[in-house]
């Protein structure tokens, strides 16, 4: 079975991130459109509830990168080419990880047809490394 996680920002603490399960409360009796993640604890027991900032939330691919990472939506990766297959030896780039049409992709930022070079990431067989996230190091992206 897959693992569903998300991530975000806590707010109060913009530095802090959080992993857990996503819960969103819609403006309502109680509350007013907050976006809350249900921390997950290091031996798998639910934690605390936290209110998260909505445009840092970014789910996990289901993939972990070389070093053990676990890669989520918003991260910055280095994907490095299979040095066995001759088609993809050259391949050597820092891109953002996105879902982009029913599914997660490694955008590299370069423009190919008028539209941004996408590698679907569970099709990739690729060296991939979490270098970063758009949020915290958008300045690896403008290398």
């Amino acid at each position: 079975m897959r693992e569903i996680l998300f991530r975000a920002k806590i707010i109060r603490t913009e530095s802090v991130w959080v992993e857990g399960f996503y819960v969103h409360i819609p403006c309502g009796r109680f509350a007013c459109d907050e976006h809350l993640i249900q921390a997950i604890d290091a031996d798998g027991r639910i934690g605390q509830l936290y209110t998260v900032y909505e445009s840092t939330l970014g789910q996990f691919t289901g993939l972990i990168d070389k070093n053990g990472q676990k890669i989520f939506e918003g991260d910055i990766v280095h994907v490095l080419g299979n040095q066995q297959v001759e088609d993809w030896k050259n391949v050597n780039y820092i891109g953002s990880v996105a879902f982009l049409d029913a599914g997660f992709c490694v955008i590299d930022g370069t423009v190919e047809d008028h539209a941004f070079r996408r590698y679907q990431l569970p099709r990739l067989d690729f060296d991939l490394e979490v270098i970063g996230n758009i949020y915290d190091n958008p300045e690896l992206l403008e290398e």
